[in-house]
C-alpha cells in the first residue's frame, strides 16, 4: 500500500494480561514479510505480517530484568538485546536461541 492507511494491528504478547509497553519495532531486510517487536518484559517477539508470532526469545532469568533496547545485525542473523542488567545478549534470528552475551554496563545503561 503506498498511502499511510494502517493495514494491520496486532498485539505481540499472546495472552492479554496487562499492556507492555514496546521498546523496538523493526522489519527485517532478509525477510521483509516478517516483524520484529520488544518489549520491556523479558519477550521479543518475531511475527508475520498478520501478527501469528513465529519465534519468541526470551532473556535468561538469571539476574536479567528487562529490555531497554533491540536491534538487528545488519545481516540479519542475530537479534542483539541490551538489557537493564547491563548485558548485550546476542540471539539467532533463526533458532531464537541466545547464543553469548557481554557485560556493557555495570548498572543500567
Amino acid at each position: 500500500a503506498k498511502t499511510g492507511d494502517c493495514l494491520n494491528t496486532f498485539r505481540p504478547t499472546p495472552v492479554q494480561v496487562a499492556d507492555v509497553p514496546i521498546c523496538y519495532v523493526g522489519t527485517c531486510s532478509k525477510y521483509p514479510d516478517q516483524i520484529v517487536a520488544a518489549t520491556r518484559g523479558k519477550c521479543v517477539y518475531i511475527s508475520n505480517l498478520a501478527g501469528k508470532i513465529l519465534r519468541t526469545i526470551t532473556l535468561p532469568d538469571h539476574g536479567c530484568g528487562q529490555i531497554v533496547s533491540c536491534r538487528l545485525s545488519r545481516t540479519a542473523k542475530y537479534v542483539y538485546i541490551l538489557s537493564d542488567c547491563g548485558k548485550l545478549h546476542a540471539a539467532n534470528y533463526e533458532s531464537g536461541d541466545i547464543e553469548t552475551h557481554v557485560e556493557v554496563s555495570q548498572t543500567e545503561p
